[in-house]
């Protein structure tokens, strides 16, 4: 089954069902925005913001919720990433 990496709500159910394939997808599309995001908010270095995220990445792949919309995802993403700060 092809992955739609814009259906949020069918890529975080798949993430919290254990789909390392659409683990990767998501990991893909979001990984660049979330290292901007954290060095925007911290202005750590980079090296510091990769494994931020990393981390943060880490805890997608094994407590993602299930998610309606991209908004309600990027809030949580948000709150994941502040708190590995």
């Amino acid at each position: 089954m092809e992955i739609d990496p814009g259906n949020t709500k069918e890529l975080s159910r798949r993430i919290a069902a254990g789909d390392t394939a659409a683990f990767a997808v998501f990991y893909e599309q979001w990984f660049d925005r979330c290292v901007i995001e954290i060095r925007h908010r911290t202005g750590l270095e980079e090296s510091a913001c990769l494994d931020i995220v990393q981390d943060a990445m880490l805890r997608v792949a094994t407590k993602m919720p299930v998610f309606e919309s991209e908004d309600e995802l990027d809030r949580w993403m948000r709150t994941v990433l502040i708190n590995g700060a």
